[in-house]
């Protein structure tokens, strides 16, 4: 079996589509499994709930597989015993879930237990993925999970500390302290904000923009900033020029759907039009979307 690293188990248990099959699936909980022996008190027994729930998954969408039929029955898979796990989760196990080795049934003299399933190494940047992920899945917005802490990362900790009445000093963020409370906390810890509104009466004015092009883009490595500045047309229409870092000026056209934004930027007969959408964010008054180059960008109005 393939071996993953923790943040790839983690991810796949917050979007809930990263494996396709009930083989990776099983491959999944065991590894994270493997992962739960170094945790003890309420964040061992949060991690093993979240194996038992990919256990739960792979009954659910692969009724049929292998894998189901030794979950259903209780079974071992390469060393997660699943009788053992949920006599843990009920608080009946007075051997650790992770430890109990396979096969071993009501009666049984105890054997050797198996070695825990090789795991990659966590770097620090790894782990601050993990953090960020988890963060998220609290309702505490850290932003997209990238490993470095930035603003939105600091942001959102600092909430989870307000709402667990903690510091940073006793529960610095990359701290063995702060994941331990994090891994134990469940639900949804911090309120969401506030949904800003949007129709066409909020696009016009000025915007601030940066595109990034990545490997996959028409310009890879290329970064450009620049100001949009947008009047309303009626309806959900709306116009304007751009201007950008590189000295270059488009005329503008757009329009809004929901809080889907669709705009074409015309630089002059020689560069022609670029097209663009993206989506308003829930919270502020920020685009965040592709273009026709498959550049990313991101548009704040000022």
């Amino acid at each position: 079996m393939r071996y993953i690293s923790v943040i790839a188990i983690y991810f796949a248990l917050i979007n809930s589509a990263w494996s396709q099959n009930a083989s990776d699936l099983a491959g999944n909980a065991i590894n994270l499994n493997s992962y739960g022996v170094s945790l003890e008190g309420s964040g061992r027994k949060a991690v093993l709930g979240d194996v038992r729930r990919i256990l739960d998954r792979v009954v659910a969408e692969y009724p049929t597989s292998p894998e189901a039929e030794i979950i259903r029955s209780g079974g071992s898979l390469v060393g997660l015993n699943v009788a053992a796990l949920d006599a843990e989760l009920a608080g009946q196990a007075s051997v650790p879930q992770a430890m109990a080795p396979e096969g071993l049934m009501a009666g049984d003299a105890p054997a050797p237990a198996p070695g825990p399933v090789p795991l990659a190494p966590l770097d620090a940047r790894e782990r601050m993925r993990l953090v960020q992920a988890a963060l998220n899945e609290r309702g505490c917005k850290t932003g997209t999970p990238d490993g470095v802490p930035g603003r939105k990362t600091t942001r959102g900790y600092q909430a989870f500390l307000k709402k667990m009445n903690l510091n940073n000093a006793s529960h610095p963020l990359e701290s063995e302290a702060f994941w331990k409370v994090l891994m134990s906390a469940r639900g949804e810890i911090c309120e969401a904000p506030p949904v800003v509104p949007v129709s066409a009466r909020h696009i016009p004015g000025k915007w601030s923009y940066t595109a990034r092009c990545g490997k996959e883009s028409k310009a890879p490595g290329l970064r450009v900033s620049g100001v949009l500045t947008l009047s309303h047309l009626g309806n959900n229409s709306f116009k304007g020029n751009l201007v950008n870092s590189q000295g270059l000026r488009a005329r503008v056209t757009g329009r809004l759907s929901g809080r889907r934004v669709s705009l074409n930027a015309y630089f002059g007969f020689l560069l022609g039009n670029v097209k663009a959408s993206g989506r308003v964010a829930d919270d502020a008054y920020v685009v965040h979307g592709r273009d026709s180059n498959r550049c990313r960008f991101t548009a704040r109005k000022r």
